[in-house]
């Protein structure tokens, strides 16, 4: 199974806004971090927790010479997710069916600081969670935000107080004003909007007064500044004054802080033009981000006309209420939570709207669905990515909602190619359990559903739960199901047998299955027959017909122009090449292999997958290599919930395979650079899968000149240690002070040092580098 990579969800992130103030603030975090293993950052809305902690988590990383991994669990809204939400931004795939525990095996020989930003809605879980991660990985340090302690006993807490306020009572010269950071920051953002806009002494009361009416919040500083635009200082003061008196009475059970944001997120909201209130409301309903599209679909009606999205759209981030960011050639556009909270509070027609927005992701996975063995899934695949929090939205509408269990069914199944090419088929068999125990039992796409979550089930381990599933979809099938259903139970059931060891009837069925599904014409179907029934066919005596079974196949899906099935098909036949043979014909299906994964983005990251390209090293004669590769192959199986040895007939070869590299190097050797594997991270295990040149610290690239000594200057060093953290070029220009073009230019004299192509080998290359430092 091919799989597409994680680049969307960067390790770090950055403000496009600069950062102000809060100086005394980051010093005392760092030391805090430099002794504490939990320290959490508690404060009101706004007060500007995450903002302090992306500040401060690169440079504690940097001290440290730690990973740096930052996880927003804003859009979280289950807290059966938190699990795999964690896993999938510190590398894992998420395909775990135990994601906690696989976490915790992944991260307990790893150093890094482990940010969780916004945790007040999922508390105790992420309690756990921390508790978990103290107890099983001793290197790893967790920096949190909340509005709430999570009250664990080895909890640090780190109170954020607003920015402090010129005092009422004790007036300010103009330079006194100036040098408050509260000041410093409304003037930043004032200038973002009025370019001319500075302090004067006819406005330094007023903007004294603002700032102290807004309590110090940067939040509401940076909304009420934005007004600057059609407002004077003293208008907005004025205005917000009176605010205040109206609503003050009503909200005095609230703590000043939450008042003040409150109080001003009402004045903005206010400000804002019916058609502008009307969009703020209705988009609280998306999770993440959203693009124009998604707007226009779920945000219009009668009231407000999708030809007029774009334009309200466009004002409110104007006025700050919506961030937009660039991916890719676009925008997308995202509601902070505190505004988001406070629109989904005006939303009066919930239910519709959110009713509008689950059909419109279940309309992105039924283009996906259809495209299926295509050309054009992978793309779709990696487009989708960012729409991952609002799927998971628009299928708890169909769990939580009455009558929606047979739309949640739909929507997860057509999700199928997504939950694998991502590799989180444990998130699609949570949802396929849930939601087929949550509605009758029969309806439309029922049976497609329990056929996907047989498949899931199988591939993990869980025969006992396939094989209940499987009987459900025969018996779909006799009472009235689609008419594909029998066959593709079938299906399934052959790849149940190949699993449990029964390769005769496999081998039988996939035979008579590549003529019915090519009879009926669903090319996707036969083809992935066709792979099951040639590696079958040559792990079960014969090689030649087996290869031949392989190869016709292979054809035809070049012929119909369908990678994503001759990326499938070229890995079973590496397998059976490295198996059965000459050297050079299994190093030419290799380059085929990874010719065809870097023409389309598919990333063949599976054990089963990593395990052959290591017998292929093997069979040419590089021990070494195949020794990093099987050990890199045992922690992708664990990362992604899947047994190498499940198939049992793969058991043999591999560990003949194995032990040959074994003897070759000897077994310290050996135990060496299967560490060196074992420790690879997913993009590196990827790199290194790919690239036939790639080799480990004891092998010909090692980026030491001939007399030993590093041939990295002291500065290349500092950067490729910052790229090995995943830093983007801007991240690490701010952190070494540097400009951008002076680390581009850093980054491209180790390249050619290194003789490599790509960041991510020069972050294998230092992971490499510090291990060897370490046993020496």
């Amino acid at each position: 199974m091919s799989v597409i990579s994680r680049e969307d969800h960067p390790a770090l992130v950055t403000d496009s806004a600069g950062y102000i103030g809060r100086d005394g603030e980051i010093r005392d975090l760092l030391r805090l971090l430099a002794s504490e293993r939990l320290v959490t950052v508690v404060g009101a809305p706004g007060v500007g927790k995450t903002r302090l902690v992306r500040r401060v988590m690169t440079e504690a990383g940097a001290r440290r010479g730690d990973e740096v991994v930052f996880v927003d669990l804003t859009e979280v809204r289950d807290p059966a997710l938190v699990g795999h939400t964690i896993a999938v931004h510190v590398g894992l795939p998420g395909g775990s069916a135990t994601p906690i525990d696989n976490l915790l095996n992944t991260l307990r020989d790893r150093r890094m600081l482990l940010v969780l930003d916004n945790c007040e809605h999922l508390i105790r879980v992420c309690a756990d969670v921390a508790s978990r991660i103290l107890e099983a990985c001793p290197a790893i340090v967790l920096l949190m935000t909340s509005r709430q302690p999570l009250a664990s006993p080895r909890e640090r807490l780190f109170p954020l107080a607003p920015m402090p306020v010129p005092d009422r009572d004790a007036p300010c010269t103009l330079a006194e004003i100036e040098a408050f950071d509260v000041v410093k920051l409304f003037v930043d953002r004032a200038r973002s909007v009025v370019p001319s806009f500075s302090v004067t002494r006819d406005n330094r009361d007023e903007i004294a007064r603002l700032v102290r009416e807004l309590d110090g919040l940067p939040l509401a500083i940076e909304l009420a500044a934005r007004w600057m635009r059609s407002l004077s200082v003293g208008q907005l003061s004025e205005r917000l004054d009176s605010q205040l008196r109206f609503l003050g009475a009503r909200q005095r059970h609230r703590s000043p802080c939450t008042r003040s944001l409150r109080d001003t997120l009402a004045w903005s909201y206010d400000l804002c033009s019916p058609d502008e209130r009307l969009l703020w409301a209705r988009a609280s309903v998306f999770a993440g981000t959203f693009d124009l599209h998604a707007a226009r679909s779920v945000c219009h009606d009668g009231a407000l006309g999708a030809e007029r999205v774009p334009e309200v759209l466009r004002s409110l981030v104007d006025k700050s209420v919506f961030m937009a960011e660039r991916h890719g050639d676009g925008l997308r556009y995202r509601l902070l939570e505190s505004l988001r909270e406070y629109g989904a509070e005006h939303l009066a027609d919930e239910q519709e709207v959110r009713r509008r927005h689950r059909d419109h992701y279940a309309r992105l996975a039924t283009r996906l669905h259809r495209a299926r063995g295509t050309s054009a899934s992978l793309p779709q695949c990696h487009d989708l990515r960012t729409d991952h929090p609002n799927f998971r939205v628009a299928l708890r509408f169909c769990l939580d909602t009455p009558g929606e269990a047979a739309a949640g069914w739909r929507l997860a199944s057509n999700l199928d190619v997504y939950w694998q090419a991502c590799r989180a088929q444990a998130e699609g068999r949570d949802w396929l359990d849930r939601l087929l125990k949550a509605g009758p039992g029969d309806g439309p796409g029922r049976a497609e559903a329990v056929l996907c979550d047989a498949h899931y089930a199988v591939i993990v381990g869980d025969f006992a739960r396939g094989t209940e599933l499987l009987d459900e979809a025969r018996e779909l099938a006799q009472h009235g199901g689609a008419r594909d259903v029998a066959a593709r139970a079938r299906y399934m059931s052959a790849m149940l047998a190949t699993f449990t060891g029964d390769l005769g009837q496999a081998t039988t069925e996939f035979a008579v299955l590549v003529e019915e599904f090519h009879a009926s014409g669903d090319r996707q179907r036969e083809l992935a027959s066709i792979y099951h029934l040639g590696w079958c066919t040559a792990f079960t005596g014969d090689s030649r017909r087996g290869r031949e079974i392989l190869r016709d196949g292979l054809a035809d899906s070049v012929e119909h122009d369908e990678l994503y099935s001759q990326n499938y098909l070229l890995d079973a036949l590496t397998r059976v090449d490295a198996e059965y043979g000459t050297p050079a014909e299994a190093a030419a299906t290799l380059r085929q292999l990874q010719h065809t994964t870097a023409q389309t983005g598919m990333c063949p990251l599976a054990g089963d997958t990593l395990a052959a390209i290591g017998w292929v090293a093997g069979r040419l004669g590089d021990h070494t290599r195949a020794a990093v590769l099987y050990g890199a192959a045992e922690t992708a199986s664990r990362e992604h919930g899947f047994a190498m040895h499940a198939l049992a007939l793969f058991t043999a070869p591999h560990h003949r395979h194995v032990n040959r590299a074994r003897v070759a190097l000897g077994e310290s050797e050996f135990r060496r650079h299967h560490t060196i594997g074992e420790s690879m991270t997913a993009p590196q295990r990827l790199t290194y899968a790919l690239d036939p040149e790639s080799t480990n610290t004891c092998g010909r690239r090692t980026g030491r000149s001939t007399d030993g000594e590093p041939s990295l200057s002291r500065r290349e060093l500092e950067v490729a240690d910052l790229v090995r953290r995943g830093l983007t070029n801007q991240q690490i220009a701010e952190h070494l002070t540097l400009s951008p073009r002076t680390v581009q230019t850093h980054i491209t004299h180790i390249l050619n040092k290194l003789d490599f192509h790509t960041r991510t080998q020069i972050a294998v290359w230092t992971t490499q580098q510090i291990q060897a430092a370490l046993k020496a």
